[in-house]
């Protein structure tokens, strides 16, 4: 994190999907608090060119899988229709950061996006998709009344994530 921007972080992606068309490399900022005070603790203490998922994407996505299962999310498309995939997270950040914002051109750029039109349909269809699987039940209430019980205390969550120890990941 560097000293003259304060309070916030970056993360470098060294190979975005993105390299042949766009900046070769990128980078993501965050000016969260308590964002920055977990990536402090969890990976303050690492060498800054420490990969902070060392695992594979199938890993991640089995850890995924597992959280959504536990907590009785559909997490994949064939679920009722509508599931919560890792990558309903770009559409959903992109949709999140449009509602507090009301600037397509800062979720433009936050989400490094080549073209404006991927950002327009996140956008768009997204908020119509979940009002369509709430009309149509497909989240049952208990559960969706789980993920916004989660959602109000993440925070507390993240301040309670300990640090990570060499390569190992604790979860």
């Amino acid at each position: 994190m560097p000293a003259v921007i304060p309070r916030t972080a970056f993360v470098v992606i060294e190979k975005p999907k993105t390299r042949k068309t766009a900046a070769r490399r990128q980078q993501v900022r965050f000016r969260r608090g308590d964002v920055i005070d977990l990536l402090e603790r969890r990976y303050g203490s690492l060498p800054p060119a420490t990969r902070l998922w060392p695992y594979s994407p199938y890993q991640f996505r089995q850890r995924w899988d597992s959280l959504c299962a536990a907590l009785g999310i559909p997490h994949k498309k064939s679920d009722l229709g509508l599931g919560f995939p890792p990558a309903s997270l770009r559409p959903g950040g992109a949709t999140f950061l449009f509602a507090e914002t009301d600037r397509i051109d800062c979720v433009h750029w936050r989400g490094r996006w080549i073209g404006e039109q991927t950002v327009e349909n996140y956008v768009q269809e997204l908020p119509a998709l979940l009002v369509q699987a709430e009309v149509e039940g497909r989240l049952s209430p208990p559960r969706a009344e789980l993920v916004r019980d989660l959602a109000a205390v993440t925070g507390l969550i993240l301040e309670h994530c300990p640090a990570r120890a060499g390569a190992g990941v604790a979860f």
